[in-house]
C-alpha cells in the first residue's frame, strides 16, 4: 500500500515545501502533520518510548519503555526548542507519530557526559560512546559545519497507523522546517542495513561513517556488551548525511 500511494504522499509534500504552512493535511488517510508543541511533549514522549521498546535492537538489550522515557522526553524537549521536530495525528486528534528532530550541534552537545550516561541509562551508555565517536569521526566541515546540518533521530509510528505513509511524511516534513531555517544538510544513523531499494528512493543521501556493533566496548573499555546483537544481524552502526533541496545550494 505505501509503495502505491508513493505519489501521492510526494505531491502532499511538494505543496508543502512550496506553501508558507506550518502544517500539512492528507485528507486521503485523514492525518494532519504538525509542528511539535509544548502541550504535545508528554504524549509524543509515551509514544516514542513505546516505539523504541519494541524496536527489535532494544528489545535485545532489554530496554522497557519506562527506561527510555527519560530520555525520550528530553529529545521531544529539543525538538520543541528546535521547531524542527514533528507530530502526526489522526481525524479523531489522538497522536499516532511522532519525529525528534534537532540541530547537530544540539545532539553532539546532549550525547556525551555524564548528564547523558544518567538520563539515559547503563544499558545505553556503550551505544552512547559509539555515537560519540562516530561524531568526533566525522568531517562534518565538508557538509557545513554542525550548525547548519540537521540531525533526524527517532520516527515512531503507532502500529495502527502503519501502511498510510506516516513513517514517510515526518522525516520530510521535518526536512521541510529545515530547510525554511537555513540548514543545508541532514544527518541520520541507523541501525538497519540500508538496501539499493532505500538508497533509490534518497538520492541525496549517503554513508559516511559507520562502526561495528561488535567492536562496541563497556565502560571498562574491554567487555563486547553489544557482540549478542551483531549475531542478530544488527552488523553496523552508520550515519548518514543528505542535501537538503539541492537544486537550490
Amino acid at each position: 500500500m505505501f509503495r502505491k500511494d508513493l505519489a501521492w504522499y510526494d505531491q502532499l509534500l511538494r505543496q508543502f515545501r512550496s506553501g508558507n504552512e506550518n502544517y500539512l493535511y492528507d485528507f486521503k488517510n485523514k492525518i494532519s502533520y504538525h509542528i511539535m508543541e509544548k502541550s504535545d511533549i508528554a504524549e509524543a514522549s509515551r509514544i516514542s518510548a513505546q516505539c523504541m521498546a519494541s524496536n527489535p535492537f532494544y528489545r535485545i538489550i532489554s530496554m522497557s519503555a519506562d527506561e527510555y522515557l527519560e530520555d525520550s522526553t528530553f529529545s521531544c524537549q529539543e525538538s520543541v526548542k528546535s521547531r524542527i521536530g514533528c507530530i502526526a495525528r489522526n481525524s479523531q486528534g489522538q497522536m499516532i507519530g511522532v519525529h525528534v528532530a534537532y540541530s547537530l550541534s544540539t545532539a553532539i552537545n546532549v550525547t556525551h557526559g555524564q548528564e547523558s550516561y544518567d538520563r539515559c541509562g547503563s544499558k545505553l551508555v556503550p551505544l552512547l560512546n559509539a555515537l560519540v565517536e562516530l561524531f568526533k569521526t566525522t568531517p562534518w566541515h565538508q557538509y557545513g559545519g554542525i550548525d547548519r546540518i540537521v540531525y533526524l533521530d527517532e520516527v515512531s509510528v503507532l502500529k495502527n497507523a502503519s501502511g498510510k505513509g506516516v513513517g514517510y511524511i515526518l522525516p520530510e516534513f521535518a526536512l521541510v522546517l529545515a530547510e525554511r531555517k537555513g540548514y543545508t544538510h541532514a544527518a541520520a544513523i541507523t541501525v538497519h542495513k540500508i538496501t539499493k531499494n532505500d538508497l533509490d528512493m534518497l538520492p541525496n543521501w549517503k554513508e559516511i561513517n559507520s562502526i561495528e556493533v561488535a567492536s562496541i566496548t563497556g565502560n571498562d573499555g574491554k567487555e563486547r556488551v553489544y557482540e549478542s546483537i551483531s549475531k542478530n544481524g544488527f552488523r553496523s552502526i552508520s550515519l548518514y548525511v543528505g542535501v537538503l533541496n539541492p537544486s537550490k545550494l
